[in-house]
Order: C-alpha cells, then sequence, then structure tokens
C-alpha cells in the first residue's frame, strides 16, 4: 500500500468514531430517561477515543504529519479581508440559526424574562405596574413586588439589549453580534499571549462549535457575559504586564458589568486574576488598581440600589423572592451527592455540544501547559465555573449545551490551541496533537447540523400555539392556554403564557386558563374574542376552540 493511500484509510479509520459518536449521542440528548440518558451518554464518551490510535500513527505517518501544519500556514497568510469575512460568517450563522432553526422562539422562561425586563427599559421604566388581570397575563419568571411588575434576573445582560430595541432593532439580531466580537477579542488574546497561530486556532475552535453557534441564535445572557470575560482578561493580562489607570478602569467596568448580568462569575474570574496580582508581590501593581475597585465597584452599588428599590434588601434579588431555593451553596437541601450530578450532568452534555474528544484533549492541552509552564490565570475559570456552579441549586433545563460553562469555553479552546503553538514544533509527539485538534473539529462540525436539526425540530413543536394563531390570522384576541406542547420535550402550559410589557396593546394576549375566572378576563377585555389552545396528548399539532365552544362542549360534558 503507497504512503498516501496509508494515510487515507488511517484518516477515515479516525473520523468513523467521530461519525458514529454524533449519531449515537443523538439519541440520549433528549431523552426523557435521566438514567438511560447517563449510561448511554458514558458509552457514548468512550466511542471518540477510537479516534486516538488512528491519530497516534497520523502523527507518525511522515506525509500526514505535515497536512496540519499546511492548513495553519494556509490560515496565517490569510488576508484582513478573509478574517473580517469569517468574523461576518459567524455572525450570519448566528442570524440563520436564529431565524431558521430556533425561529426566533425564547425556548427558556429565562430568555422570556430577560426580553421583557429588556422592553421595560427600553421603553424608558424600570418596572411595570401591576396588571388589572395579573393573575392570567403573568409570565413564568415575573414577580410582582409592592405593584411593581418584574422579570427575576438582574439588570445586566437586558439593559445591555435595551438600546438596540430602543433603536427599533430586533432583539434576536444582538447575540450573532456578540458572538463575532467574542471570536475577534478570543483571538487577540491568543495572538497576544501564545502568538499569531494560537489566536487564529483558538478562534476557530471556539467559533466552529454547536455550543457557540446555537447560543448565538439565542437569547440567553451566556455570550454576553463570555464577551465581559475576554475584555477583563485582556485588560487584565495588561495589566499585569504593565500597570495603568487605563488599563484597571477597563477591567474593572469589565467585572463590574459581568456581576451586573451573572452575580457570581465576577468571584470566578476574578479570584485567579486576584492571585496573580498578589503573587506579583508589586506595589505599583497593588497602589495603581484603584480605578479596577472603581469601577467594578459602581457596578456593585448599582446592583445592591436596583436590589433595594425592588425588594427593600441590598443583598436579597428579585430571583431569590421569586424561587427562595435557589440559592448558593450547601444549603435548602442541596448537598454533594447533588452537586455532583449536577458537575456530571454538565461535563457529559459537553461533549455533545463541542466534540467527544473535547475534554482528552482539554486535559492533554491542560498537562502540556504545567509542562511548558506557560499557563496563564484564566485557565481556572473552566474549573471554577464547573465547581462553583455546582452549588448554584439549578440544573439549567432548555438549554443549548451546559451554558453554565459557557463563559469559560472559549478559555479551555485558547489553551488547547496554545497546546499547539510554535514551541510544540520539531517534538515526535506535536503532530499527534494536532490530529487530536482536527479530529475534535471535525466531531464540532457535524454536531452542528444534528443538533440545530434537533433543537429545530423541538422549538417547532413547542411554539404550536403561535403557529395555530399565525395560521388563523387572529387579532385582537385573548388565547387561553389549556394544555402543554411537545411530545418530545414537554413544555408546560403555564411556560407558554407570554406576554411583553405593553400587554394590552399586543395583537393577541395569552392567558392562563383559570377556568372559575373567566369572567373577570372578559369584562376587562369587552372588545376582544376569546380562544382556547387545546392539544391531544398524543398529537403534535393543537387547534384554536371559540370560547363559546369550549363552554358548550363542557355544558353538554362537566369532565371536559
Amino acid at each position: 500500500m503507497s504512503r498516501a493511500a496509508a494515510g487515507l484509510a488511517l484518516v477515515i479509520a479516525a473520523l468513523a468514531p467521530i461519525l458514529l459518536f454524533d449519531r449515537f449521542s443523538y439519541d440520549f440528548l433528549f431523552h426523557q430517561d435521566r438514567a438511560l440518558m447517563k449510561r448511554l451518554a458514558w458509552a457514548a464518551l468512550a466511542i471518540p477515543l477510537l479516534s486516538v490510535p488512528p491519530a497516534l500513527l497520523l502523527g507518525w505517518h511522515r506525509s500526514a504529519a505535515g497536512v496540519a501544519e499546511r492548513v495553519a500556514r494556509l490560515g496565517l497568510r490569510a488576508p484582513a479581508r478573509s478574517r473580517a469575512l469569517a468574523l461576518l460568517a459567524v455572525f450570519a450563522a448566528g442570524v440563520l440559526v436564529s431565524a431558521l432553526v430556533l425561529l426566533h422562539f425564547p425556548n427558556s422562561a429565562d430568555e422570556f424574562s430577560y426580553l421583557f425586563q429588556a422592553e421595560t427599559y427600553a421603553s424608558g421604566r424600570p418596572w411595570i405596574d401591576e396588571h388589572p388581570v395579573q393573575a392570567f397575563v403573568q409570565f413564568m419568571h415575573s414577580k410582582v413586588l409592592d405593584g411593581r411588575w418584574v422579570g427575576r434576573f438582574p439588570p445586566g445582560w437586558p439593559a445591555f439589549l435595551a438600546p438596540f430595541l430602543a433603536l427599533g432593532l430586533p432583539a434576536w439580531l444582538v447575540n450573532p453580534l456578540v458572538a463575532a466580537a467574542c471570536v475577534a477579542l478570543l483571538y487577540v488574546l491568543g495572538r497576544r499571549s501564545f502568538g499569531e497561530r494560537a489566536g487564529l486556532l483558538a478562534a476557530a475552535l471556539f467559533a466552529l462549535s454547536p455550543f457557540l453557534i446555537l447560543n448565538a441564535g439565542a437569547y440567553y445572557s451566556h455570550l454576553f457575559a463570555a464577551l465581559l470575560s475576554l475584555i477583563f482578561a485582556l485588560a487584565g493580562t495588561r495589566y499585569l504586564e504593565r500597570p495603568s489607570a487605563s488599563a484597571a478602569l477597563v477591567a474593572g467596568l469589565a467585572l463590574g458589568w459581568l456581576g451586573l448580568a451573572r452575580t457570581m462569575n465576577p468571584l470566578l474570574l476574578g479570584a485567579p486574576f486576584a492571585v496573580a496580582l498578589l503573587a506579583r508581590r508589586s506595589w505599583p501593581h497593588l497602589l495603581r488598581g484603584w480605578p479596577l475597585a472603581l469601577g467594578g465597584g459602581a457596578f456593585l452599588a448599582l446592583l445592591f440600589a436596583y436590589n433595594a428599590v425592588l425588594t427593600g434588601d441590598p443583598t436579597l434579588p428579585p430571583t431569590l423572592v421569586d424561587d427562595p431555593k435557589q440559592t448558593l451553596g450547601f444549603v435548602g437541601g442541596h448537598t454533594p451527592a447533588r452537586a455532583w450530578k449536577f458537575i456530571q450532568h454538565r461535563l457529559l452534555l459537553l461533549p455533545r455540544y463541542t466534540s467527544g474528544l473535547f475534554l482528552f484533549v482539554y486535559g492533554l492541552a491542560l498537562v502540556r501547559g504545567a509542562q511548558r509552564r506557560d499557563l496563564r490565570w484564566w485557565d481556572a475559570y473552566f474549573a471554577l465555573e464547573v465547581l462553583g456552579y455546582s452549588l448554584y441549586q439549578n440544573s439549567s433545563h432548555d438549554t443549548y449545551g451546559p451554558r453554565y460553562l459557557f463563559e469559560a469555553f472559549p478559555f479551555a479552546a485558547l489553551r488547547i490551541a496554545a497546546a499547539c503553538a510554535p514551541r510544540a514544533e520539531g517534538r515526535p509527539w506535536a503532530p499527534v496533537f494536532s490530529w487530536l485538534v482536527a479530529l475534535h473539529l471535525a466531531t464540532a462540525l457535524t454536531g452542528i447540523v444534528s443538533t440545530a436539526w434537533l433543537h429545530g425540530h423541538v422549538i417547532r413543536e413547542r411554539r404550536d400555539p403561535i403557529r395555530a394563531v399565525e395560521e388563523a390570522g387572529l387579532r385582537n384576541a385573548v388565547v387561553f392556554v389549556a394544555s402543554d406542547t411537545s411530545p418530545t420535550r414537554r413544555m408546560p402550559k403555564f411556560d407558554l403564557v407570554r406576554n411583553l410589557p405593553d400587554v394590552d396593546d399586543q395583537p393577541v394576549v395569552w392567558a392562563h386558563f383559570r377556568k372559575q375566572e373567566l369572567e373577570r378576563i372578559e369584562a376587562y377585555y369587552p372588545e376582544r374574542t376569546f380562544w382556547v389552545y387545546q392539544r391531544p396528548p398524543d398529537q403534535v399539532r393543537g387547534r384554536l376552540v371559540p370560547l363559546d365552544e369550549w363552554r358548550a362542549s363542557r355544558a353538554a360534558d362537566p369532565g371536559v
């Protein structure tokens, strides 16, 4: 057999387990039996490791060993215009996923709460007055506090969305923009820290993954938090190298806004930075850091003021008022065993949205970084997110990957890229690692298609009431949601009632089906028509029934 044919056979042998992983892990992604899902996940994780022996042989195969190097040189020679087009492609991918896969649908109640808060701020109001028929129109993850209707989450991400909405731009446009900005900043951080090749590879590893592409089409706050984390990493690294007021101020503002968006992340990212700062044992580094404290403190004061106005207690956020169980630490029934389950769930889900080889390759990259003594302070972010969010009592459903690990994912991609930096050239195992990284990318690319298809399938089922309203052409109507949606992954009826701040101006008002109090909402909306959305449990599609028809059927059969 010729050397080229042998190389091709090794490539096929390495790719086969990757494709098998993609098909096998597809089966457990939305499986309702959690115990079975875990067993399937562990089995699926073992499959990509079958790619390692062919990768070892490829690494020592004379013809194949140089392929990765030639591809890298092509990327290094790419003009600036091509790199700008790559960022445009990331933005376009987010827009397409939002429009064609996720259908601009806020799949999670968290996402809708963010949109509600952003619309509220965009209208110039910090909250909405309690609605006269609040019990009918209130959505999940919102709360009425002393007559003020608010979303339950911190204001950092909605406040970023609000100016876009005030300008008339759609909310679904924002995260694709943020995704492209994240890729660009990761490239800059990688180039500054490890060289041009590492920057380009880190950007590719991050951009060419289902984790990024799907979240770019969603409304979650994690991409914005990742952007702020990258800004802090860049400014913090610059400050450690050469302390200046400007770098300290940018780092402080980024860390503060990060806390205003995702309260725990400043602790997880700021702690290793503080350790690195103290390790300098330099008075200039400590004394010139006051703008960092000033910038971060301003956002902390804003968060305390926000909580105080809404709940009366600066340290009590609306999130805890809405759900007192969502505390941090081993309190309220949370145990180390439950925290370990959270860790397992997220780490088992991560390969499906990155690659089956991701954890393996990332572990090797950490080992290589320790051997070469080029680990950076932000390398601790991923492990701290894994551990830190295991203390938070939320298992995060309706997500596009283990979202509580998302902010640290670009830093993990950079660590992998750093292991392929030029310092490794000439070592016998360097081509092996390059081929493992290439196989990781192959898995991620195949995963984009399959995960997008599956999420699109689920969302088409879940938004069935909206589909029914659109097909009926309803205007000036009230729709009572009387049934759940999606046989594939159930969406409860109480989560399908979603109204934006100006409820009474909506063409369709969504309402909880409170059978004993229907006269109240009928009296409040005398000019509107009333409908009931119902779906038989064994069918994907439901239908809209006029309220009078429902009443007639109930009179004939009281069990309806």
